[in-house]
């Protein structure tokens, strides 16, 4: 369900509060513990056709209990039915591990499953994704993942044997800056390029301004921009675009953004979004149309309701899992739920004794963090693990100075190599019998 995540709202998490996008499947604060979807299902009311449904169940191995071994789903739209099977297998090789998914499906016309597409996909011992084969009618798509010596993904490369055997159909090429943060992006498709995309950085999480050209196909020129408080929380965004080049009016939606605080969390509040659609650059922006989201919480923020493109609701259990989504506008009404299961631990844990805190200050850091963790008895291990938000290790920080019943970490804005690290998130991470603990923090230079 994380597509029905609004583009508007799609922050990362920053400073000592945590930024809420609303649609996301998880939004607590520390890492989603040891829950897995069990099932998710979902139905759309089309106005003027017939409805539709459709659910999916998920089996996972009873030895590893994030793996999935299969799913089944079922979908119907009036009179018409039929579902599929997925069936999962894992390898093991010296140089990639690999998964590979077959879907068998079946229709109403005829119960019978039968082989529809077969999924290949590889990984390197890092975990990164090399290759990606899907074989489905007789015909086979490949794609050929690169990166450099940072672990950057810097190309991907697909192969089509609708369109050559050894010639690429489509490649996605990318560059990035000293510290590892993406600037530029370039489409290619048929040996034409058809988009690029230009990102500009200086000392946020994420890009102060965002170019996009495209010149082919759906010609277009799209530029947004960020702006930040601060506490490094988003407040504003513009974007301006022209369907031609050769158009000299442009389309601008300025978004601000308001949050309220709760829970160590801010939840949106208030969106305003002030419009043009005869917009030129050279005149200073007049908005000829303005609209805004109020979000109505319930529950203790674990409710919301608000109207943008029809009245929209979402609904997060007590720890903070999606479960419901509801959308009703002048197309129709759509509602799809999640089904969540518990998979860890039960019996050992002793649930008087209280839970283990993770603290840090300054947060934002520039040179110098400490860390605390308050009642550290259960840890499986005293050491702690600073990741970069793409998940790569950054630090092994080991303690054994106690402050009371407190664990203190000191930090010093390097990696291993004991390099300055640069600004950005980092979580970090220390394990427990009941799962791990995750606090995300900033470094700013």
């Amino acid at each position: 369900m994380k597509t029905l995540s609004f583009f508007f709202l799609l922050i990362i998490q920053v400073s000592l509060l945590a930024v809420v996008n609303l649609g996301d499947e998880y939004i607590g604060l520390s890492e989603m513990g040891m829950w897995r979807k069990q099932a998710e299902g979902s139905s759309y009311n089309n106005y003027g056709g017939e409805p539709s449904y459709s659910s999916t169940t998920y089996y996972y191995n009873e030895y590893i209990p994030t793996r999935l071994d299969s799913s089944a789903t079922g979908s119907a739209t009036g009179s018409y039915n039929g579902g599929s099977v997925s069936r999962y297998f894992y390898n093991s090789y010296p140089e990639y591990e690999e998964t590979i998914v077959e879907v068998w499906s079946f229709a109403f016309y005829d119960p019978v499953l039968s082989l529809y597409k077969t999924t290949t996909i590889r990984y390197n011992n890092s975990g990164y994704k090399i290759e990606e084969i899907e074989v489905w009618n007789g015909q086979t798509n490949r794609i050929v993942y690169d990166y450099d010596d940072s672990d950057n993904l810097i190309s991907e490369t697909e192969y089509s044997s609708t369109y050559s055997q050894s010639d690429p159909l489509r490649i996605t090429t990318h560059d990035y800056d000293p510290q590892n943060r993406l600037i530029y992006t370039e489409w290619t498709s048929q040996n034409t390029v058809i988009a690029n995309r230009w990102q500009s950085w200086s000392n946020h999480a994420l890009p102060d301004s965002i170019y996009l050209y495209q010149p082919t196909t759906y010609p277009a020129i799209i530029i947004t921009e960020h702006a930040f408080d601060e506490n490094e929380i988003l407040y504003y965004k513009s974007t301006i675009q022209k369907q031609t080049a050769s158009s000299t009016f442009w389309s601008r939606n300025d978004y601000h953004y308001t949050y309220i605080n709760a829970d160590e969390m801010l939840f949106p509040s208030q969106t305003l979004i002030e419009s043009c659609s005869n917009y030129s650059l050279e005149v200073p922006f007049t908005p000829t149309s303005t609209q805004t989201i109020i979000y109505n919480y319930s529950n203790n923020y674990h409710s919301v309701a608000f109207y943008y493109i029809g009245n929209t609701s979402y609904n997060y259990d007590d720890n903070w899992l999606l479960t419901n989504y509801h959308n009703a506008n002048d197309d129709g009404i759509r509602n799809e739920s999640i089904t969540w299961q518990y998979y860890g631990p039960l019996s050992n844990q002793d649930w008087l004794a209280p839970a283990p805190v993770l603290l840090s200050y300054p947060n934002p850091a520039k040179d110098y963090m400490t860390v605390k963790l308050k009642q550290p008895a259960n840890l499986l291990s005293r050491n702690a693990r600073i990741f970069n938000i793409r998940g790569q290790l950054v630090r092994n920080l080991s303690s054994q100075e106690m402050s009371g019943n407190d664990l203190i970490y000191s930090w010093d804005c390097r990696d291993e190599n004991r390099l300055p690290v640069p600004s950005g998130i980092y979580l970090i991470k220390l394990e427990t019998p009941s799962g791990s603990i995750t606090r995300r923090v900033s470094v700013v230079k």
